[in-house]
């Protein structure tokens, strides 16, 4: 999710623009790269004007440097140390994706992804899956409708929306 500071190719540097050189750090991936100008800042820069046999003329302007500026997020790093811990020791070997949201605000309180690379816990498309049954779940007690001897008729696999008898 934070992605990475990485050695600029010359690829890179040409589609960031100026000052930007090959060799140059940069942000790459998640929120270094989404906020590389305010993470970055921007070095000093002056303009001269040079004469024959590269003699300075004049100096036509000055830019100062400015140091760059942190990003702020909702993240909580209480949150995502145990985030980390419970992914760290799964049990299991198959990727492991975890996203904790504060209901109530929306905010995304920790991300943890194994094994890591493409940004499956926030770019990946997956359905609900167990997750939902808290809302099926919800629902039914809301309205009166659950009682012991409710079924569900769908089978493993099955993710078509199927009403509960």
């Amino acid at each position: 999710m934070t992605g990475n500071v990485v050695t600029a190719t010359a690829a890179q540097a040409r589609a960031l623009g100026a000052p930007y050189r090959a060799g140059d750090l940069i942000g790459q991936g998640g929120i270094e790269q989404a906020n590389q100008d305010q993470l970055a800042g921007h070095p000093s820069l002056t303009i001269r004007i040079e004469g024959p046999g590269n003699r300075l003329d004049a100096t036509a302007a000055r830019f100062p440097s400015a140091p760059g500026r942190p990003v702020t997020t909702s993240i909580d790093m209480r949150v995502q140390r145990a985030a980390s811990q419970a992914v760290s020791t799964a049990a299991t070997k198959k990727p492991v994706d975890l996203v904790a949201i504060q209901p109530s605000t929306g905010k995304v309180l920790a991300v943890v992804e194994r094994p890591g690379g493409f940004n499956r816990a926030l770019e990946g498309e997956f359905p609900p899956g167990s997750t939902f049954k808290v809302v099926t779940a919800s629902a039914l007690a809301r309205t009166g409708d659950a009682h012991d001897e409710a079924r569900c008729s769908a089978q493993p696999g099955d993710h078509r929306g199927q009403e509960v008898p």
